[in-house]
């Protein structure tokens, strides 16, 4: 037999590349299994589930990624390729730069439209997101392109800064319905009021029960009977008095007379003004207390209670009212006022 001469090392080269890259293409699916088993056990663990489309989502983007690795190795073991590396990084880089902009576009979009569909956000403002993130990660990835090709890109920088400024401005009325969104999943999960909760939004001063809260207004029925929608961004923006959490809300009013009115004329004539107030109620008792003395007046504060919330601005004037009315017929005409109120 003739003896068997060296390999041409040439074609060893070529043996030793296509070793690599073929390795490179094994370790792309192991590492495709491994992170499917991870997202698994992952959500086994959370008790979440885990859809198909994640892991098509990011296995093209994983298979490329590792693929081109392998290539890159493989052709640097060529040393007839070693003059064209310059040329062969550039196009990698080029390569790479395309995959993670694609990988970035399809996780984006993933995301966005998960959220949309299990949080029942409207299609509107998603939408729009999606088209500006789109834009943004085109315009990106060709300033990166362009970078990599060695051009001047200090006229094009400017221009692109300009076009992304455009669309993100455009978006700025998507991006204000999305933060409505957010305000109403804060609600939704701190829950500062629910349904059927009397709310006062200062210093607004709107106040009303709440009828709902949706993932763009919380609204509120006044006592008018009419829908006041509040923007959820403005209601975490302002003060909210849950009043339902109150219960019974207290009502007092302070009145000046004369000390030579009989302390114990005042104080029965103040009660019965309350006790004929309808939403002033019997339990507890409405009580009158002393609470100054100075200068010959006598400043008598009567307090009392109600659980008609919506109603507290209507019986504060039927107080008002009953307190001078019984206070003139007592005293003939010849009385003190009322000098104070607070609703609590």
């Amino acid at each position: 037999m003739a003896a068997t001469g060296p390999i041409p090392s040439e074609l060893l080269e070529l043996v030793v590349a296509g070793i690599i890259f073929a390795s490179s293409i094994v370790v792309a699916y192991i590492v495709r299994k491994m992170v499917k088993k991870y997202l698994l056990g992952y959500a086994s663990g959370t008790k979440t589930t885990v859809d198909d489309v994640i892991v098509g989502t990011l296995s093209l983007p994983i298979y490329l990624s590792i693929t081109l690795v392998g290539a890159n190795l493989a052709l640097r073991n060529i040393n007839t390729l070693q003059p064209l590396l310059s040329i062969i990084d550039r196009g990698f880089f080029v390569l790479w730069t395309l995959v993670g902009g694609y990988l970035t576009y399809r996780v984006v979009q993933f995301v966005l439209i998960t959220i949309a569909e299990r949080s029942k956000i409207p299609p509107t403002p998603i939408h729009s997101i999606r088209n500006a993130t789109r834009w943004i990660i085109m315009i990106v990835v060709s300033v990166i392109l362009v970078g990599i090709s060695g051009a001047d890109t200090s006229g094009i920088i400017p221009t692109l800064l300009l076009v992304l400024g455009s669309i993100i401005f455009l978006s700025f009325a998507a991006w204000s319905i999305l933060a409505n969104v957010v305000g109403g999943f804060v609600i939704m999960i701190w829950r500062p009021f629910k349904i059927g909760d009397i709310i006062k939004i200062e210093p607004d001063g709107y106040t009303g029960e709440v009828v709902d809260v949706n993932l763009m207004f919380s609204k509120l029925k006044s006592k008018n009977e009419e829908i006041i929608n509040i923007p959820n961004t403005l209601v975490l923006q302002k003060f909210v008095k849950n009043l339902s959490t109150l219960g019974i809300h207290m009502l007092q009013f302070e009145y000046q007379e004369n000390t030579s009115v009989p302390r114990g004329k005042m104080e029965t004539t103040l009660l019965e003004a309350a006790m004929s107030t309808p939403g002033i109620l019997e339990k507890p008792e409405p009580r009158v207390s002393v609470k100054e003395v100075r200068d010959g007046k006598v400043t008598y504060e009567l307090t009392g209670y109600s659980k008609e919330i919506l109603k507290l601005d209507d019986i504060d004037s039927t107080l008002r009212i009953n307190i001078l009315d019984h206070i003139q017929r007592s005293t003939g005409g010849n009385s003190g006022g009322i000098q104070d109120h607070s609703m609590d």
